[in-house]
């Protein structure tokens, strides 16, 4: 009987380290997507490259694909990926085009961007 009750106790207390640690990944992953590792913004993206393709070569080439900009920080802004901090998942990525041929690109959605031909003065020609 005693042996039954300190069994009891033990996994009352186990399930409830259990629960504690379950409360606190849940307060330690509600991070936006820039305050993210890069190993679970390649988690993330491999899950939207699995909702998002339908069949097994075009998974693997869109996951190469999402890898390689991740490694060439085309990610890094909150803005380049639409992330729910409250599912933790991918909810769009504005900027990713499948291009007629099958392969993806990145489409540019800085507004920013000043043409440098604005930025140059006009030069006026002698005529000698």
């Amino acid at each position: 009987m005693n042996n039954e009750s300190s069994s009891t106790q033990h996994n009352h207390m186990y399930s409830n380290m259990i629960e504690h640690i379950c409360q606190n990944q849940t307060i330690t992953t509600g991070y936006s997507w820039s305050k993210l590792s890069k190993t679970d913004k390649l988690v993330l993206l491999k899950k939207y490259a699995r909702l998002y393709c339908n069949d097994e070569t075009t998974f693997i080439r869109l996951c190469v694909f999402l890898e390689e900009c991740l490694n060439k920080h085309k990610f890094s802004k909150t803005k380049d990926v639409v992330y729910s901090k409250d599912t933790q998942s991918i909810l769009s990525i504005p900027g990713l085009l499948v291009q007629p041929t099958g392969e993806f690109s990145l489409k540019n959605t800085d507004k920013n961007h000043v043409s440098t031909l604005k930025n140059l003065h006009s030069r006026s020609h002698r005529v000698s």
